[in-house]
């Protein structure tokens, strides 16, 4: 299982944050809706859920590595709520942007943190 390199990591993280203030514009500033948000959520946690879950065997061994854990749980949690949005089910927009929120602050941090710092593995 090869991971990602650090010229990836700093690729990535600008384009994700790129799309999480695009997605603010679209549905804060010109109010076109929550899709978008929860478009944008379901994305990065199924692209978070499908970088962790493989490697799985490493995170749940003993003594569990905890952050990986609740980033999981969380990244599922997230899943679970955009589907269910998308079907047509009523979440309420607080958790919707709370979610987003958390994407947001995450991806800002990984920006910066990718350009001061390099990066020698992820896992």
């Amino acid at each position: 299982m090869n991971d990602m390199s650090n010229a990836t990591f700093k690729l990535i993280t600008p384009i994700v944050f790129a799309c999480h203030v695009g997605v603010l514009v679209c549905a804060g500033v010109l109010k076109r809706g929550l899709a978008p948000v929860y478009l944008l959520n379901l994305v990065l946690a199924i692209g978070a859920l499908a970088y962790w879950l493989p490697r799985g065997t490493v995170v749940f061994k003993s003594p569990w590595d905890a952050q990986a854990v609740v980033l999981m749980v969380f990244e599922i949690i997230i899943v679970a709520s955009s589907l269910a949005a998308f079907v047509g089910w009523r979440i309420p927009a607080a958790i919707i942007w709370t979610e987003f929120g958390i994407h947001f602050c995450l991806s800002l941090f990984l920006t910066v943190f990718a350009w001061f710092f390099k990066m020698t593995r992820l896992l």
